[in-house]
């Protein structure tokens, strides 16, 4: 039997998950960063994360009345483009909030 290598698991790092969730709240307010379950998927990031520390978080996918309920890279993936604005103050606020951290 021959296994061949499949594709890596995706995990964040603690610090900066840390940091993320400050950055969230600011941005969003106390209660809306969420855990979701563990699932099998296929993502890139982890192949970034060998060489660097990083957080991979969803925005802007669950939306049932716009029907945006597909995670990234599914074939029926919509996004709910109103929350493209809150996804670049996040960013934004993350990279503020990362550049004040003793992280850099």
């Amino acid at each position: 039997m021959i296994i061949e290598e499949s594709a890596l698991s995706l995990y964040n790092d603690d610090e900066l998950s840390k940091l993320a969730d400050q950055s969230i709240k600011k941005v969003f307010g106390e209660g809306k960063n969420i855990d979701l379950p563990k699932y099998m998927g296929s993502e890139a990031m982890p192949y970034y994360f060998q060489y660097a520390k990083g957080v991979y978080a969803f925005l802007g996918y669950k939306n049932e009345e716009k029907e945006a309920i597909y995670f990234p890279h599914h074939e029926k993936f919509k996004i709910d483009e109103d929350y493209l604005e809150y996804g670049t103050a996040l960013h934004v606020q993350f990279a503020l909030d990362f550049l004040n951290s003793s992280l850099t």
